[in-house]
């Protein structure tokens, strides 16, 4: 079920309903290819067509809608390739964050790596990965690699539905110590090198869990990792 009007109230009317509509096409209570129906949004929303108009142009802005004259507004279903192209281009976005965090001092960098410590040893872990790599950009206060980063994340969530997070695991305890060694050596090689260890587990990781789409045949890990 979609949110409740009630719980969107507190936000400019048209944010909280992209917010909603975001939500559930990340939970795959919208997924991907599903007609948007603006007529039965306000309704549900109990609002006019207006803010859910608006809703539906800021949610087109960001990639997660598809609009086209004559063929209505559905939910972005992106293709296998267009998805492993996105996680090419977020490995570069990641590994170039990591390489400026060597310039970090060193109680600034120990706090990023005691966050990543944190969510490897969570029960569960969660967003271990990708969490890191949030707090690395946080750290640097980088908005513009926030926003290439956000944008790029929500296309993998969108295609994996509700485990996106819960995918995102621990590669090794021994991998992860390393690329913190490295960061804190300053060793830009071995920070490349362990990066890319990191990024193609997660990779494999978002590819399997992919809902098979129909007419596409999916490529093996092997024939994408090379």
């Amino acid at each position: 079920m979609l949110a409740s009007a009630e719980e969107i109230r507190p936000r400019l009317l048209y944010e909280g309903v992209a917010e909603a509509i975001r939500d559930s096409i990340f939970d795959h209570r919208l997924p991907p290819g599903s007609a948007i129906d603006e007529l039965a949004l306000s309704r549900h929303y109990g609002v006019s067509r207006t803010p859910v108009r608006e809703a539906i142009k800021v949610l087109v802005r960001d990639g997660l809608l598809d609009l086209r004259m004559f063929s209505g507004c559905s939910v972005v279903a992106p293709g296998r390739a267009e998805l492993v192209q996105v996680l090419d281009v977020l490995a570069l976005v990641d590994g170039f964050v990591l390489q400026r965090l060597v310039d970090l001092p060193h109680a600034r960098l120990r706090q990023l790596l005691d966050t990543w410590q944190a969510l490897a040893t969570a029960t569960p872990p969660r967003a271990v990965w990708r969490g890191f790599c949030a707090a690395a950009r946080a750290t640097l206060s980088s908005p513009v690699f926030a926003a290439a980063s956000r944008n790029l994340e929500q296309q993998l969530r969108l295609a994996v539905g509700p485990g996106f997070a819960s995918i995102d695991r621990e590669l090794s305890a021994a991998s992860r110590l390393a690329l913190g060694t490295a960061l804190l050596n300053g060793d830009l090689t071995e920070v490349d090198r362990l990066a890319r260890l990191h990024h193609g587990f997660f990779r494999n990781a978002v590819l399997a869990a992919i809902p098979a789409i129909p007419g596409e045949l999916p490529e093996t890990l092997e024939e994408i990792s090379t």
